[in-house]
């Protein structure tokens, strides 16, 4: 079996700590990059069912005045 100097294991040793951090630091910027795309999706998703339900409250509240209208005009 070889013997390596140290230099040669210090060596090896930090580039495979470089790879490490490196992934890592890859992952992380990863998970922050999905976290803003799901906020943002989030955001849109309640935007979107805010703005739905006020068009079906308006819709069922023209819906009402029509018909307390057209029973005002019977009488």
């Amino acid at each position: 079996m070889k013997r390596r100097s140290r230099i040669t294991r210090s060596m090896s040793r930090s580039s495979t700590l470089e790879c490490q951090i490196a992934s890592i630091n890859n992952l992380t910027q990863t998970k922050k990059g999905n976290t803003d795309e799901d906020k943002q999706t989030f955001v849109n998703t309640i935007a979107f069912l805010a703005f739905s339900t006020m068009l079906a409250a308006a819709q069922m509240h023209g819906a009402a005045v029509q018909s307390v209208e057209s029973a005002m005009k019977m009488k």
